[in-house]
């Protein structure tokens, strides 16, 4: 089975943004935040997932990556 990896802790450092920005920002819980950057989240909300790549002008290409 694959897996999915996010990138999400590498894009908040190359954009030199924390976690309780991103959240504070886009009105996300900073626990939703912190699950996905320690890979502790089985699923996303999509809703999560356009607000986050909004946030970081980034594309869910860029977020997610599946891992083989």
């Amino acid at each position: 089975m694959q897996n999915v990896k996010t990138n999400l802790e590498q894009l908040l450092k190359e954009r030199d943004k924390t976690m309780y920005a991103l959240a504070k920002e886009e009105n996300i819980s900073y626990s939703t935040i912190h699950k996905i950057v320690k890979k502790d989240l089985q699923s996303i909300d999509l809703g999560i997932l356009q607000k986050i790549c909004r946030n970081l002008k980034c594309t869910p290409n860029d977020l997610l990556e599946i891992e083989k």
